[in-house]
């Protein structure tokens, strides 16, 4: 079945979300709070290296292949 990737929501389950497939690498500073609270470590992406590793978009409720990936979503940082 070919989907037209400019869908609103995964035509078999209705889910609303989609994900792509990445391999990631870098290094980061981890933020550690000493009360035990949650630290802000929003930076830690910021050196991170992705690459995509599948030409297609899933859907993350019923993880069913939707669409294969344009040039606009070849590479997201």
């Amino acid at each position: 079945m070919k989907i037209d990737k400019n869908i609103k929501c995964c035509p078999y389950c209705g889910s609303e979300e989609y994900y792509i497939k990445q391999s990631y690498t870098g290094t980061c500073n981890y933020n550690i709070r000493f009360d035990g609270k949650v630290a802000e470590n929003g930076e830690m992406w910021e050196e991170a290296q992705f690459k995509n590793t599948s030409k297609y978009a899933w859907c993350n409720e019923c993880d069913k292949k939707l669409f294969k990936i344009d040039e606009q979503l070849k590479q997201l940082t």
